[in-house]
């Protein structure tokens, strides 16, 4: 899965191709760190998402794209922030 793209349309695809792996994986957290390469927590192990690395600019149009204002604040000023999956996810 390509994240690299920070046009609004690929952002949002994107980021609803991380949500739906998290649900198809069983995941458990979803980790992104800029300069590295995504990954999912599951109960089968770490599974890579990417075979590239996150820049700093997908990661924040990522953040902006999946968390509210007080969620990215959070991020900010301890370095995790934890959101729960909404239970119901519009097909895409």
């Amino acid at each position: 899965m390509a994240v690299e793209s920070c046009h609004t349309g690929a952002v949002m695809k994107n980021a609803r191709a991380l949500l739906r792996a998290i649900v198809t994986l069983d995941g458990e957290a979803l980790v992104l760190h800029p300069g590295d390469t995504p990954y999912i927590v599951a109960p089968a192990g770490q599974i890579e998402l990417s075979a590239r690395p996150l820049s700093r600019r997908a990661l924040d149009a990522l953040l902006a794209a999946l968390l509210a204002e007080d969620s990215r604040a959070t991020l900010l000023a301890s370095g995790s922030v934890q959101w729960e999956l909404p239970s119901l996810m519009s097909p895409s």
